[in-house]
């Protein structure tokens, strides 16, 4: 009863509930890194974007003041075609670097894959 040649090998069915799980569990790691990068570069960019912000008003506004005698509008004209130059250039990179940015689940749907070439050859 115990005769090794006559062990029967995993049917289609629990071979593709344990694909599924390990996909499964690949995907759920997947989007916990994924959601944990995210989170923490959002926290780093504004804590820096809200530094630069407060930067960048003082150093307009020391040139406003520097120039108020003499040439106060041409002077806040500058800082703020610059201020908006310097936005259109960010707005610019961020398009670029998202654009950019790897596909989600791109482990997962590899694995995916393999297991369809797999399976093709079994059924």
């Amino acid at each position: 009863m115990n005769d090794p040649s006559n062990a029967e090998s995993p049917g289609p069915g629990s071979l593709l509930t344990s694909m599924a799980r390990t996909r499964l569990e690949l995907a759920a790691l997947d989007v916990e890194a994924h959601v944990a990068s995210t989170v923490g570069a959002l926290a780093v960019g504004a804590a820096a974007l809200s530094i630069a912000l407060i930067g960048a008003a003082f150093i307009g506004l020391a040139v406003i003041v520097y120039f108020w005698d003499t040439q106060r509008l041409l002077a806040t004209g500058i800082v703020t075609a610059g201020y908006l130059a310097l936005a259109l250039s960010l707005a610019v990179a961020a398009r670029a670097r998202w654009r950019s940015r790897p596909p989600a689940f791109a482990a997962v749907m590899h694995e995916l894959e393999r297991d369809r070439d797999a399976l093709q050859g079994r059924l």
